[in-house]
């Protein structure tokens, strides 16, 4: 009986670490800084450095997956599932209450966002 018992708590806490996470090392396949340009039309003569701000995309995924999208001036946080879903869970700083879904997938060495349009993005992290 003793023996069965010892080996059942030396059973314990290696099941225990399993589940709590460590020694887990996840990190995002997206992970980096990324940058690019949405298509977008303007008015005739629009100032151009506000063309650019406009259309500018910039993507930020951190190593655990959490990541920062500056899409139209307008920052949105949240994290990126292991398929490459975006979950929006703030924007502007508030509880985010986005209706569409964006999803990110590898092309060559950049990554394309699907978010209302397709955007290819290429890497601004040094290599």
């Amino acid at each position: 009986m003793r023996r069965s018992i010892s080996v059942a708590a030396g059973l314990a806490l290696p099941v225990l670490l399993l589940f709590s996470g460590a020694g887990c090392n996840y990190v995002s396949p997206f992970a980096g800084k990324w940058e690019g340009k949405r298509n977008l039309e303007f008015v005739p003569n629009t100032d151009p450095s506000i063309q650019y701000t406009a259309a500018r995309v910039e993507l930020t995924v951190t190593q655990d997956g959490r990541f920062t999208l500056i899409d139209r001036s307008l920052p949105l946080e949240g994290s990126v599932q292991h398929d490459g879903t975006l979950m929006f869970e703030q924007m502007n700083g508030r509880p985010a209450e986005v209706n569409a879904s964006a999803k990110l997938a590898r092309k060559g060495d950049g990554l394309v966002l699907e978010f209302e349009g397709s955007i290819n993005l290429r890497s601004m992290s040094p290599k």
